[in-house]
């Protein structure tokens, strides 16, 4: 089976795409909120704004290259995520030291080269001077995440990892997230219209694909009109869209492709995209999936969830236990 092709997907969205005004602000000017010290820790440790604005300023400049000028709240969250991630490993990377990890600095080295290859020398370069970090520095945090994560793997908590039982309950208690919606089988032949077309434009293609409905119904094959006049890349399937999910098309396509009997021919339909002539097929309602199904990926997604708690608990405990002055506002 196919899915509603991509392309046509882009094109909707790009019909409907706006890009917002940045006034000639700039990273510096929009980061100015960070104060000079963003949080005390510990015995007298400081994270400071210097430290913080280079790690948000990238996030900041793609927005900004786009065309579009970042809220106030996305701003505050970045930054304050940041912050929070450079003293959680702070504290993390002084409690794996504290039990006996080590700086792997040669390891560290290596991956900043395997990532000068891949980038190449000036991308690699560009994207250290946007970080503010030499190759050594960026070698050091590789090495002191490396050893994060090393002790991390035995200090977490994975008493409560989710088993199968676990993985059942979960699917008895909520059986709405595991119901397949409504499905509907169709094909198309599209003939790409926009919406800014004259109404002379979008009346020859209407009167082409009506032709088109004339020459099926004295038996010429809908899927080799497809393949000769659809506009859509599902042409070189005879148009078939495979099994669409219901809510996931445009509202007249889907519209129409639900009202129609297997083999039945639409009259051309009009969406954003142009004129669709729509050949149905089988409609399939909406079923509970069983359990042996997505017992593997709900298990998967309930492991990776617990393992998410008990990063949080572990940082949590760690700030408590270092008490954490941070003077961003939380988003």
């Amino acid at each position: 089976m196919t899915r509603w092709p991509t392309v046509l997907l882009v094109l909707l969205t790009l019909s409907t795409a706006l890009r917002g005004q940045t006034d000639g602000a700039t990273a510096g000017d929009l980061l100015e909120f960070i104060p000079a010290v963003v949080a005390d820790y510990g015995q007298g440790e400081q994270l400071r704004g210097d430290e913080v604005r280079p790690l948000v300023a990238p996030q900041v400049q793609a927005m900004l290259a786009q065309g579009q000028r970042p809220t106030p709240e996305q701003l505050r969250s970045w930054a304050y995520a940041i912050a929070e991630g450079m003293v959680n490993q702070r504290l993390a990377l002084a409690e794996a030291l504290k039990h006996g990890a080590s700086l792997d600095l040669e390891a560290g080295r290596r991956q900043v080269k395997e990532q000068e290859e891949r980038l190449g020398r000036k991308a690699f370069a560009r994207a250290l001077r946007l970080q503010g970090l030499t190759a050594d520095e960026l070698a050091r945090h590789l090495a002191e995440n490396a050893a994060v994560q090393a002790w991390m793997a035995t200090a977490l908590d994975r008493s409560g990892e989710p088993t199968e039982a676990d993985a059942k309950a979960q699917y008895d208690r909520h059986p709405e997230q595991f119901r397949r919606p409504a499905q509907v089988h169709a094909w198309h032949i599209l003939l790409a219209v926009p919406e800014t077309a004259s109404p002379e434009v979008a009346a020859e293609a209407r009167q082409r694909l009506q032709a088109c409905r004339d020459e099926v119904a004295l038996g010429v094959s809908f899927a080799a009109l497809a393949a000769a006049h659809s506009a859509c890349p599902s042409r070189v399937l005879g148009g078939d869209l495979g099994l669409q999910p219901v809510g996931r098309m445009p509202p007249a396509f889907e519209a129409a492709a639900l009202a129609l009997e297997p083999g039945q021919i639409s009259e051309p339909v009009r969406t954003p995209l142009g004129w669709h002539l729509i050949r149905g097929g089988v409609v399939l309602p909406t079923a509970l999936e069983p359990f042996e199904r997505v017992r593997d990926d709900l298990l998967a997604a309930m492991r990776v969830a617990a393992e998410a708690k008990a990063r949080q608990d572990l940082f949590r405990d760690l700030r408590e236990r270092a008490r954490v002055q941070l003077y961003l506002e939380a988003p």
